[in-house]
């Protein structure tokens, strides 16, 4: 039976050898438009050059900017794009609950924006990744004192494994790392005697260390209480574990995927969609290029029967010798193509919109204000956001999945190592056995359940039209249930709305008022009764008299 270090290798190994299929995929991907990336199957030394086969920069430039829309529809710096929420209403609303909720989720937005945590500047590369490979690494590790940290790992060096259901369950991860770098990493007691003795003689020598992460298995050589992933690094040259096997309760990588094919792994991305028109356009604006630079520096044509070899001189204020025929003919001439570059440049900008739209640009950019002529759209607030709502919702299938395999499960871990590690306080007890679920509440989400609100507002308008016929139109309303439906839609936070118990007790307030109220009018009523039975008692007292 195999040690659980050569477990790993063969892990390693295997999950490799089913992603050879993809790396001349993703290396041509990366040399047209993710070059800072082009590591697959060459190697590129720091410093050297990179997208040497770049001409034209739209694949570039539009895969950057497909990863910065994401970003602001996902997980925008400074907004609010997320809520913990509780299926069940009784429990949501009770005030305790809905305390701990938000202070939870308040705790995370300060993780998400911290620096040292890292999501800030580990998002961007994978966002980068997930747009032009369609696929991309993140990790969630903590720090030693139980903090979370987030980086984001390049493709090439991770392999993956999925179950059944076509979910990544296993990650593996090849990377180099120098001597100096594992004793800082690990320690250097735990380093095998292999980097032990390159510490003193050659500190920067690079190892090559496997870190796989899977379910773990009965056959497993230690206790780490059930947890259900397993996790070790091993040196590869040598086979020697760097550290000491560690468990973890849920899945520590994210590996979000663009779309998958039932029968694939791996997932596609926007940049492969686009790639054949991008590879186009190189040589496309290679032709153009040369167009221009003909009308600039034209070829010559010689007569090459004269007897006498032209001096051409194309340096300004220069002299060019030549002769004339007996029609007056030069023997020289400059020789320019037909046809214009503006039918090229034209063909070129067509496959450029062409190109932006494969990156699902056309949906996510807002609402333009400027055309591209140049002139002012005028447009109401009203049209302006019916507009953007409904740019909103056709971007949001493209992105439906990061909920899922991204947004779901980086809330999920980032709260259970906070609550594990106590710096969030325990739950309440009625959250006991109760699911948490992650609500996003970023513009696209707001877009997406704003129809619910709508439709509301437009049985309000339907309404009041037939009430002013008969008032009892509108006894069909529950107006607090619609005030909460609309809140809920529009994603406005707990603490603007008032709980059930508070409800209650403006209700009883007011019922107690007018309770008040009518019976001082009925007292006053009474007094005044009695007034008028005592003055009319007087005048027929004071008639008899007389």
């Amino acid at each position: 039976m195999p040690t659980f270090a050569e477990q790993i290798i063969m892990d390693n190994d295997y999950a490799r050898s089913l992603r050879t299929q993809w790396e001349n995929q993703w290396q041509t991907l990366a040399d047209y438009e993710l070059p800072s990336m082009a590591d697959f199957n060459q190697q590129v030394s720091p410093g050297q050059q990179r997208g040497t086969k770049i001409v034209n920069s739209i694949g570039v430039l539009s895969a950057r900017e497909c990863a910065t829309r994401i970003n602001a529809f996902l997980t925008g710096d400074g907004t609010t794009w997320f809520d913990l929420r509780i299926p069940e209403t009784r429990i949501e609303n009770d005030s305790q609950v809905r305390a701990w909720l938000d202070l939870v989720k308040q705790v995370m937005y300060t993780v998400f924006n911290s620096p040292g945590s890292g999501f800030g500047t580990a998002k961007e590369p994978t966002y980068r990744q997930l747009t032009v490979f369609g696929n991309g690494p993140m990790f969630i590790g903590e720090t030693a004192s139980g903090w979370p940290v987030y980086r984001a790992e390049f493709l090439g060096n991770c392999a993956i494994w999925t179950d059944d259901d076509n979910r990544v369950i296993a990650l593996f991860r090849e990377y180099q790392n120098t001597a100096w770098g594992l004793a800082r990493q690990f320690g250097e007691d735990t380093l095998p005697d292999s980097v032990k003795s390159m510490l003193a003689t050659e500190p920067q020598r690079k190892f090559t260390c496997i870190h796989g992460v899977r379910p773990r298995m009965d056959a497993d050589p230690f206790d780490i209480v059930g947890m259900p992933y397993i996790e070790g690094y091993v040196l590869k040259e040598t086979g020697d574990l760097l550290a000491d096997p560690r468990g973890y309760w849920e899945f520590p990588w994210l590996f979000p995927r663009w779309s998958v094919s039932p029968n694939e792994s791996y997932g596609r991305g926007p940049g492969e969609d686009a790639l054949q028109d991008v590879k186009g356009l190189q040589r496309m604006e290679t032709d153009v290029i040369k167009r221009v630079s003909m009308d600039v520096d034209p070829q010559w044509l010689i007569d090459d029967e004269s007897g006498v070899s032209p001096r051409i001189n194309q340096v300004p204020g220069g002299y060019v010798y030549g002769r004339q025929d007996a029609k007056g003919n030069w023997n020289i001439q400059a020789l320019r193509p037909s046809g214009s570059p503006a039918d090229g440049m034209a063909m070129i900008e067509k496959k450029e919109r062409l190109v932006e739209s494969l990156f699902y640009l056309d949906a996510f950019r807002m609402v333009e204000k400027i055309s591209k002529s140049g002139s002012v759209v005028h447009m109401s607030a009203t049209e302006f956001a019916g507009r953007q709502a409904e740019q909103f919702r056709f971007a949001g299938p493209a992105l439906e999945r990061q909920r899922a395999e991204f947004l779901f499960k980086l809330i999920s871990r980032t709260m259970s190592i906070l609550i594990r590690n106590g710096k969030v306080p325990p739950p309440p007890p009625q959250l006991r056995g109760a699911p948490i679920h992650a609500e996003y509440v970023s513009p696209l989400a707001v877009a997406q359940r704003s129809s619910e609100g709508s439709s509301v507002l437009q049985l309000i308008g339907d309404l009041i039209p037939l009430a002013q016929i008969d008032p009892r139109a509108l006894d069909v309303l529950n107006v607090p249930r619609a005030g909460r439906v609309l809140a809920r839609s529009r994603h406005v936070v707990q603490e603007a709305l008032n709980s059930p118990e508070e409800i209650a007790a403006m209700q009883k307030a007011r019922s107690d008022a007018a309770a008040e109220t009518q019976a001082l009018e009925q007292l006053t009523g009474a007094a005044g009764a009695a007034k008028d039975n005592a003055q009319a008692l007087q005048i027929i007292e004071g008639g008899q008299a007389s």
